[in-house]
C-alpha cells in the first residue's frame, strides 16, 4: 500500500479516481486533516466541498437569511475590547472589565483570557477597527 505522505498516490487517489480526503484517509489509516494538510503541502487543489467548514460564528458576526454579516452589537464590544488594548491593558484586565461590564461572548458564559485573546487578534476583529 502506498502511503498518503507520497504526492503521486494522493494525485491518483484525489484528482484521478475522484475519491474524498476522508475517503483517501480511510484506505490509509490517516485522518481527512491529514489528508488536507499533504494535498495542501503539494499544492493540490482542493475541491470546495472538501474544504474545512466552520463550526460556528465568531465573535462579531450573525446569521440573517441564511448569509453572515457583521453584529453590531458584538462589534461595539470588540471595539472597546481593542481600546482598551490601546492603552495598554492586558488581556486579563480586558476579561475583568467585561465580565464587570455584564458583556457575554456568544456561549453566553464569562469571558476568559483564550476568548478575548481570539476575538482581539481574529481576522474579523481588524475588520472592526477601521
Amino acid at each position: 500500500m502506498q502511503s498518503h505522505r507520497s504526492e503521486s498516490f494522493l494525485r491518483q487517489k484525489y484528482l484521478n479516481e475522484r475519491l474524498s480526503p476522508a475517503e483517501i484517509g480511510a484506505q490509509c489509516f490517516s485522518s481527512k486533516r491529514t489528508i488536507l494538510a499533504w494535498l495542501e503541502h503539494y499544492k493540490i487543489p482542493v475541491r470546495p466541498e472538501d474544504m474545512p467548514e466552520r463550526r460556528g460564528l465568531r465573535f462579531g458576526e450573525r446569521r440573517e437569511k441564511g448569509r453572515i454579516i457583521r453584529d453590531e452589537r458584538e462589534q461595539r464590544v470588540i471595539a472597546k475590547m481593542h481600546k482598551l488594548r490601546s492603552r495598554g491593558y492586558s488581556y486579563p484586565q480586558i476579561v475583568e472589565v467585561l465580565n464587570s461590564m455584564g458583556v457575554r461572548p456568544k456561549s453566553g458564559k464569562k469571558w476568559y483570557l483564550k476568548i478575548v485573546f481570539e476575538v482581539i487578534n481574529s481576522k474579523i476583529s481588524k475588520l472592526s477597527k477601521i
